[in-house]
């Protein structure tokens, strides 16, 4: 059960509107060294606590209500899968990695150097600069939020250096290799 919801823009202002995300100020304060400055329950209560409201159309409904508390990050569309991991609802590492690199690139690992010449084949334009805004934001969040989960951390640094390292080798190549 969420305990807040944030309501997230990007600091450099290319997001129209804040997006709302709920999250769990434990898991957070857990996740995190920077602080939301997220308010707490009291000991020994449970909150949030449902309760019945009426609806629009007359019916009774359990209704949430949760504090919205306002962040700013470098990048809102990779926050979510930074949440997923710094918060430990996915535990299986490889995931994430699959999720930020190729597969092709991540069937090079360990060695940083081949995986980023994988990336910087990719022939799609348009897909490498969506990979790398990404990556880029992943990165920038993580350190912005004070990211305590070292694993995934390392994941998302290795993902990020070998896509910075991809950008590095299109630039020379005018990005086809």
């Amino acid at each position: 059960m969420p305990s807040h919801l944030l309501a997230v823009s990007q600091t450099n202002g290319h997001s129209l509107a804040p997006v709302l995300m709920p999250i769990d100020a434990t898991r957070y304060d857990r996740g995190f060294r920077i602080s939301l400055n997220l308010p707490h329950a009291k000991p020994g209560s449970i909150a949030p606590v449902p309760h019945l409201a009426n609806s629009n159309n007359g019916k009774r409904q359990l209704v949430v209500t949760l504090p919205v508390v306002s962040a700013r990050v470098p990048n809102v569309a990779s926050l979510p899968l930074l949440l997923l991991f710094a918060f430990t609802l996915e535990t299986h590492i490889d995931t994430l990695a699959y999720r930020l690199l190729p597969k092709s690139a991540v069937s090079e690992f360990p060695c940083a150097a081949s995986m980023a010449g994988v990336v910087a084949r990719v022939t799609d334009a348009d897909a490498f600069e969506k990979l790398f805004r990404q990556n880029f934001g992943m990165w920038g969040n993580m350190l912005a939020l004070g990211l305590r989960e070292g694993r995934v951390e390392e994941v998302i640094r290795l993902c990020w250096n070998v896509t910075a390292e991809a950008k590095k080798i299109r630039g020379f190549t005018g990005g086809m290799i």
